[in-house]
């Protein structure tokens, strides 16, 4: 089993500040976030579980890491629950048809 982790995870786990989460019931800003990204990924990393980051996502952080972006991109090569991943014309493919099959059920999260 594997998850991808959108650009908002890395937000929340890296740039916590400028992240936007928000509890989609209460409509508040989510507490601890970086606290409880990291627990996910220990609980992934526990049960083997990889995180993969497409890299037009983990690009979106970057453009704001400025002096952080060696410390980033170091903390994902040496953790070894993350994986940078490429994203093909198949991964948008696929993406796309996922999409709208979530925008044609009326969930655009499909469930997320």
């Amino acid at each position: 089993m594997a998850v991808l982790f959108d650009a908002d995870m890395l937000f929340a786990l890296y740039r916590p500040e400028a992240a936007q989460a928000v509890n989609p019931k209460t409509q508040q800003p989510i507490t601890n976030l970086k606290a409880r990204v990291d627990f996910l990924i220990e609980r992934l990393d526990k049960a083997g579980t990889m995180a993969y980051i497409p890299s037009p996502a983990l690009s979106e952080v970057l453009v704001q890491a400025g002096e952080d972006t060696n410390e980033i991109l170091s903390n994902i090569a040496n953790n070894s629950a993350l994986e940078i991943v490429p994203f093909g014309t198949r991964a948008a493919l696929e993406l796309a048809i996922m999409t709208q099959d979530a925008l044609k059920s009326g969930d655009k999260k499909s469930g997320s």
